[in-house]
């Protein structure tokens, strides 16, 4: 079920146009596991910059939240040396 579920969640978001904001699956058999990317806001000191994103879904979704984690170095309070990110409500 949870594979239907994230399968169908990834389609409906390659359909709508969110600027800035990209997902791929490296690897086809493994939806569980999903690479994204954030582009810096237009107009702020972050534009140019990208940012790239581990994304990976539990077998228990969508009882449990995916877990998100920065590939790329990132400078944050609320951003671990390793990338995780340390506020839940994210």
């Amino acid at each position: 079920m949870n594979v239907k579920r994230i399968a169908k969640e990834l389609l409906d978001f390659s359909k709508e146009e969110i600027t800035g904001v990209r997902i791929e699956c490296p690897d086809e058999k493994n939806i569980f596991e999903q690479i994204g990317w954030v582009d810096g806001p237009v107009d702020t000191p972050f534009e140019g910059g990208q940012w790239k994103l581990s994304i990976k879904f539990p077998y228990n979704y969508p009882m449990k939240p995916p877990s998100l984690a920065f590939l790329t170095k990132v400078c944050h309070p609320n951003v671990s040396e390793s990338g995780s990110i340390c506020l839940d409500i994210l």
